[in-house]
């Protein structure tokens, strides 16, 4: 695709700390990821199973927060009902 090194490491810690929140709300053995490459950009999305009272740990997640505006170029995670799913890209 064109990505340095950096641009690599920087996609891999993005998806790393997003799946780190869905196994965070996971209710199932599985998250499910999809990527899609385009001329420009990769994008990613994960999902999993969650139970209904889950929730994202505000702190913990504070801190992937602070990683992913530095590692990837948008991003969004929702947990609701009985799923979770996170969204990301990163720009070539």
């Amino acid at each position: 695709m064109g990505f340095d090194v950096e641009g690599v490491d920087d996609l891999r810690i993005a998806v790393e700390e997003m799946c780190a929140a869905l196994f965070d709300v996971s209710a199932g053995p599985e998250v499910e990821l999809s990527f899609q490459v385009h001329d420009n950009r990769v994008d990613v999305e994960g999902r999993t199973v969650s139970n209904p009272s889950s929730t994202l740990d505000s702190g913990r997640f504070a801190l992937s927060e602070q990683i992913l505006n530095v590692a990837c170029d948008g991003y969004s995670v929702k947990v609701n009902g009985e799923s979770a799913r996170f969204s990301l890209h990163k720009l070539l």
